[in-house]
């Protein structure tokens, strides 16, 4: 052993003790503390198995499956509320794609959709007010398809302090993704702005695309997530903002590989420019309201494929360039 390695050696002991006294302790801890718990328990779900009604053939018809379909587009359902429920109670009734109307005694108690000609998936929650125990409820739902039919999935009851945690809960791995995503790009971001004004050649437009990315994406997994819910009453512009995001978070992405793939920047130069003029048309669609977004965004899945195979079917040499596959 040299002088240099007798020299570390102490400190290599220190910090090897220091390590197998951490490990020791928490073991410790943890033997002593297993017992304990400090786990968050859901509350369980108060489903609505019996009370409810559907208007059928002029009469009322007792529903006892789920999902439950009727014969149009339009169904009227009724709710015989439980007499022992809590004053701050909620009922969520998850909506797919349906335009809904809630009313108790004749009194408008929620609605979603029936302004718009589109509507989209999302849990109505719909707060009950206190003393509504023993009544009945009326829910109007609307198909905004032409072939669908109205469907009434099966309900809950909870309370909204319960209702908040559980938004929480469910949404905890995406405010963290929505968190870190977002600090990261804003990072890139001012990475793009030192090397501007270092004038760099292509590196601050490499930043700067990758970092819009990592925006575009953070904020289209918080807008598609149920944490808006908690902070935001408009849930039609969160829909809309949603999709508009989905239409344009490949854009940057794609400029990035464009600059750094030397051998295939026209067809993403091709890609970029569908997408652009996807997303104009596809606003000037909504906007006359020719077709909504869930059309839309069906379409623009197979939009990137169709263009790859174009080019590719005219290029056969060229390997670095691909598609964008996205599931709705």
């Amino acid at each position: 052993m040299d002088l240099y390695q007798k020299k570390k050696l102490p400190a290599r002991i220190i910090c090897i003790a220091a390590a197998v006294s951490f490990l020791v302790v928490m073991a410790i801890a943890v033997r002593s503390g297993k017992d304990d718990s400090m786990r968050l328990v859901k509350a369980e779900k108060r489903y609505m198995d019996t009370g409810v009604s559907c208007l059928e053939d002029g009469g009322r018809k007792e529903v006892r499956s789920y999902p439950y379909r009727t014969e149009g587009q339009e169904g009227y359902f009724y709710y015989r509320l439980p007499d022992d429920i809590q004053d701050d109670s909620v009922l969520v009734l998850p909506n797919v794609y349906q335009k809904i109307e809630v009313t108790l005694n004749g009194e408008p108690l929620y609605e979603y959709g029936m302004n718009h000609d589109s509507s989209y998936f999302m849990e109505a929650r719909i707060r009950l007010p206190a003393g509504s125990g023993g009544q009945e409820l009326e829910i109007h739902l609307i198909n905004t398809e032409k072939t669908g039919k109205a469907v009434l999935q099966q309900g809950y009851l909870t309370t909204a302090g319960e209702m908040a945690d559980g938004i929480l809960a469910d949404n905890l791995w995406a405010f963290l993704f929505c968190v870190i995503t977002a600090m990261s790009g804003m990072c890139i971001l001012v990475m793009s702005l030192w090397q501007h004004v270092k004038k760099a050649e292509d590196s601050p437009m490499l930043f700067f695309f990758l970092g819009l990315f990592a925006l575009l994406s953070a904020a289209w997994v918080f807008t598609d997530s149920g944490l808006p819910q908690l902070l935001f009453d408009d849930s039609q512009m969160l829909m809309v903002l949603s999709f508009e995001l989905f239409m344009l978070m490949p854009v940057p992405l794609l400029l990035f590989i464009r600059l750094v793939c030397e051998y295939s920047r026209k067809v993403f130069g091709i890609l970029v420019t569908g997408y652009i003029f996807n997303f104009l048309v596809q606003n000037v669609a909504y906007a006359s309201r020719i077709s909504d977004f869930l059309f839309s965004s069906r379409f623009s899945s197979c939009l990137p494929y169709i263009n790859s195979r174009k080019y590719l079917k005219n290029r056969p040499g060229r390997k670095c360039c691909g598609s964008w596959p996205i599931k709705i």
